[in-house]
């Protein structure tokens, strides 16, 4: 709903509940008159009806979905922390360096066979954090 005419309704309501109290009060005067005090009840029924209109539109508005775009720019060097050189591997039990033909991927993981000593063991990645 539009402010101005959101400002409109909620000002004639607050007008009719105002002189909806003028006649409510007109109403109960030493001769009592049933007339002044149903127009009083009609001018608070509508008086309601101006202002309950506003408060139904507002809550079907704030419960429709709302189309949100973002833009996310996302750099590989964000994806990847840390050092992302290429690292010189080397046998666990001599140190000696380790090339291609040495490591096999195998089901148990990264079966690592060193030319030099013979050892044969199942690389582990130290966790990274």
């Amino acid at each position: 709903m539009r402010g101005y005419l959101k400002g409109i309704l909620i000002g004639a309501g607050v007008f009719f509940v105002l002189l909806g109290l003028i006649f409510l009060l007109a109403s109960f005067t030493p001769d009592f008159q049933l007339s002044i005090l149903v127009i009083a009840v009609i001018l608070f029924l509508i008086a309601g009806g101006f202002i309950g209109s506003v408060i139904y539109v507002e809550k079907r508005e704030s419960a429709r979905p709302v189309n949100i775009q973002q833009k996310v720019e996302i750099k590989a060097t964000d994806l990847v922390g840390g050092d992302t050189r290429a690292q010189e591997m080397k046998c666990n039990g001599c140190g000696a360096p380790l090339s291609s033909k040495d490591i096999r991927i195998t089901d148990l993981g990264v079966l690592v066979s060193c030319p030099y000593c013979g050892k044969a063991y199942v690389m582990e990645e130290a966790p990274k954090w």
